[in-house]
């Protein structure tokens, strides 16, 4: 019988002779295997992380709670890292009902909350859809928290009754933040939320919404940038225009051999790619310069970006038969 240690030996070289030169048809575009993710539980992964710094944040709605890893270098050899977890952020005491997270270039961590035990006794029960709402006039609960660094912690409650613009939403699904501006999207609003992050200083709310051609069903942001996806698998890129000081459409394709709403999604500016993995049918698409490549990769648990020696990659989190921790892949 092979001992355990020798059997997960043997399957990280076939992992690094096979999945190493994972070729997508273009030239230097491949996964390469870099590492494990170790003793992240397997209702962590799927969610949206936030990296900052070295550390990566994860949101686990059971508890209300983050979680955070680390990224780690044991080996120090070039390129290769592994995620550890080091525990959880806060008592889920100070999250209410938490739904999404970003952070921006202060390593500010913002998080989009949408209710309360205030909120529970009208009638919404976070996670879920809100069933028999007690008045035709109910509106979703919208809160946002900013962690600073330093571990002061400012919010604003109740946005969706301060803002005019959200009388007739539903659920804030999620939160991005690109050129000071925390972005939220909402279910069936055609429309993206432009908040100036300003606002959790000056107790003043300075906003705009942006119109979209469609319904949005993601987005991702980065520095100046962002890309949303809308319910006819429309990819729409966006820019900051300093000129009219506000974003617009920079290039628009869409994504083929995609249909089903049942995927995750991520964009890089700095390598100008946007990927999206069909979960259903285990097929991920890689968008970059307006080309799109698609393959078949099983076991994918998550794809988001993080930052290694300040150089922004795009990793993928896949679970392998045989191998009791989650593998690391990045595109190259």
């Amino acid at each position: 019988m092979i001992p355990k240690k020798s059997l997960t030996i043997f399957m990280l070289i076939i992992l690094l002779l096979s999945f190493s030169g994972c070729k997508l048809g273009k030239e230097n575009t491949y996964f390469k295997f870099v590492g494990f993710s170790y003793y992240i539980p397997k209702e962590l992964v799927p969610k949206d992380p936030v990296v900052i710094g070295n550390q990566v944040y994860f949101l686990e709605y059971l508890t209300d709670n983050i979680f955070i890893a680390s990224i780690s270098n044991y080996s120090n050899k070039e390129g290769i890292y592994d995620l550890c977890l080091l525990g959880s952020y806060f008592p889920k005491t100070i999250l209410r009902s938490p739904t999404s997270m970003c952070s921006d270039e202060n390593n500010t961590l913002f998080v989009l909350e949408t209710g309360d035990k205030v909120d529970k006794q009208v009638g919404y029960t976070p996670k879920l859809k809100l069933l028999n709402p007690p008045y035709h006039s109910y509106q979703f609960p919208v809160h946002i928290k900013a962690i600073y660094s330093s571990g002061e912690i400012k919010e604003i409650s109740n946005l969706h009754l301060k803002l005019k613009e959200l009388k007739q939403i539903k659920e804030a699904v999620k939160i991005g933040y690109c050129h000071g501006y925390l972005v939220i999207m909402f279910d069936n609003l055609n429309s993206l939320l432009f908040l100036e992050k300003t606002s959790l200083e000056k107790n003043i709310l300075s906003y705009f919404m942006l119109d979209l051609p469609g319904r949005p069903i993601d987005f991702d942001t980065s520095n100046d940038s962002f890309v949303v996806l809308l319910d006819d698998f429309t990819l729409l890129k966006y820019e900051y225009n300093p000129v009219s000081d506000n974003f617009t459409i920079k290039t628009q394709i869409k994504v083929k051999n995609l249909q089903t709403n049942n995927f995750l999604f991520t964009f890089s500016e700095s390598k100008n790619t946007v990927v999206v993995y069909d979960r259903k049918n285990e097929k991920i698409h890689i968008i970059k310069n307006n080309q799109q490549i698609t393959i078949k990769f099983k076991g994918i648990q998550n794809i988001f970006k993080i930052k290694v020696n300040g150089v922004e990659r795009i990793v993928v989190i896949r679970k392998e038969t045989g191998i009791e921790n989650y593998s690391i892949y990045e595109l190259r």
